[in-house]
């Protein structure tokens, strides 16, 4: 992914037409994008997961509800 953003910076700076600047911008907004869903994606998770340990308080139950969110 570093590699990937590396490249495009590479892109973006160097002297290039229009088209292929805006080729660039898009495919920068292309991996933005991805990282903003990978993103939203984790947080999600944690929220589930705080949810459930919020709603057990037996310590055998907590470690089962986090096995099952991991799962």
């Amino acid at each position: 992914m570093i590699r990937n953003l590396r490249n495009l910076w590479h892109k973006l700076t160097a002297p290039h037409t229009t088209a292929a600047l805006t080729e660039a911008n898009a495919q920068l907004q292309q991996e933005i994008a991805e990282r903003e869903r990978a993103q939203a994606r984790r947080q999600a998770a944690l929220l589930r997961l705080s949810a459930e340990l919020a709603a057990t308080l037996d310590e055998a139950e907590v470690c089962r509800r986090v096995v099952d969110g991991l799962h």
